[in-house]
């Protein structure tokens, strides 16, 4: 029941502003983040725009081939399928983070990855302060406590090749803190085995424990957090 909102994304019109290999970085992570929403809610014109953004981003870091003129191409011809669109961008991100990690350029990597993350989470918690049936969203911003918890362990490794990944890494810390409150409860079924394929699925389900004041903590934090890394 979300409706798109162009305002809670960052403007393309800020990419003058990245000229640090830290803030490019995590700012390609970030115009991902908008660039996923936007193809999400097909948006069409939205979608090229912050492809451009992510992709001017892109060559700055010398990270040319997730970007190039093929993809350009793929993005234009499904540009109504947005099942299809949303695999394009996230081959491209893929294509980034195997780029980064074979030259040694590990630490940016992480800075895209956290920047998308912190992005993606900022939509959600503006998405649950205007959507009508918000249960869901919320419980999706309780479970990334975990997800936060692998983050900092990968920056963690980064923090001595970067200054800024330090910063960004205090920052998550700080987010870490509103998160204390929040827990998920696990309820544990049997399992189940198809006799045929011999596939056993697990029946575990989760339930997201997270009060409307936890909630408005963490979306202050991840505001204040997205604030600096966009300015």
């Amino acid at each position: 029941g979300a409706k798109y909102d162009k305002n809670v994304l960052n403007s393309t019109q800020k990419i003058s502003n990245y000229v640090t290999q830290p803030s490019m970085s995590l700012n390609l992570g970030v115009y991902g983040a908008d660039l996923s929403y936007s193809s999400i809610f097909e948006q069409s014109q939205e979608t090229m725009h912050y492809f451009a953004a992510a992709k001017k981003l892109a060559d700055a870091l010398s990270i040319t081939s997730a970007f190039g003129a093929s993809t350009i191409t793929r993005i234009q011809n499904n540009l109504n399928n947005r099942d299809s669109l949303v695999a394009i961008i996230s081959d491209s991100y893929w294509e980034t983070d195997a780029y980064l990690k074979e030259n040694r350029r590990s630490s940016t990597s992480g800075l895209v990855i956290a920047g998308g993350w912190i992005e993606g989470l900022y939509i959600s918690t503006k998405l649950a302060e205007t959507s009508q049936n918000k249960n869901e969203i919320i419980s999706r911003i309780g479970e990334q406590k975990l997800t936060l918890n692998n983050l900092i362990a990968m920056l963690n490794s980064f923090r001595d090749e970067e200054a800024e990944v330090g910063e960004v890494l205090n920052d998550l810390k700080e987010l870490q803190k509103a998160y204390t409150g929040v827990s998920i409860k696990y309820t544990r079924k049997p399992s189940t085995t198809d006799s045929k394929t011999q596939v056993t699925t697990l029946n575990t389900t989760s339930q997201i424990l997270i009060s409307d004041e936890q909630f408005k903590t963490i979306s202050n934090k991840i505001q204040s957090i997205r604030t600096k890394i966009v300015k």
